[in-house]
């Protein structure tokens, strides 16, 4: 996909790009602009008010190689970890945000609710509880490698199939089946 190290650069633009600086023309798809000092494809525009996870301009794909990149190498990207401990020092190593909230299990419902689709991974009784209050919110879960059969949990066979149907969901398309 685009996303593999290598690939072309592609781009989405906003609405109001497409809009102010394409005059809505619908031949903007396929032609290429510079963005970050390197040619991009625009390979789509965004519908009228989207916005993740602030108003942007365009969106560029994040293209990193996790076999040839080094710890502190490239884009810094933040993992935000709520905790439902006291103690931040908790955390598990991926987390370069931990928020130490003290409230216990009552996280998951938080975490449910705040969610535009939760990806479940095994079957410990938090992930379930967050599976359980997601489909109770209507929010879409996917389930992933071990995770509980509940009702209304859509299993996906892989990674890469779990992030393409949570890209869905924030695009606001529907998932496949």
């Amino acid at each position: 996909g685009e996303d593999t190290p290598g690939a072309e650069p592609v781009v989405l633009l906003s609405d109001h790009v497409w809009r102010d600086r394409y005059s809505r023309d619908p031949g903007v798809v396929g032609q290429v602009l510079r963005a970050n000092g390197e040619q991009m494809t625009i390979v789509g525009v965004m519908p009228e008010g989207f916005q993740f996870p602030l108003e942007q301009d365009i969106w560029l794909t994040l293209r990193l190689d996790p076999v040839t990149l080094q710890r502190g190498q490239g884009t810094q990207l933040s993992v935000i970890g709520l905790l439902p401990e006291g103690d931040p020092a908790a955390a598990n190593r991926h987390v370069s945000v931990p928020i130490a909230t003290g409230i216990g299990v009552a996280r998951n419902a938080i975490i449910a609710r705040a969610s535009l689709a939760l990806v479940a991974v095994g079957g410990g009784t938090g992930t379930i509880a967050e599976a359980a209050f997601g489909l109770q919110f209507g929010v879409p879960v996917l389930g992933l490698l071990d995770a509980p059969a509940l009702d209304g949990v859509r299993a996906c066979p892989d990674p890469e199939t779990a992030v393409g149907q949570v890209a869905r969901v924030v695009l606001a398309l529907p998932l496949d089946d």
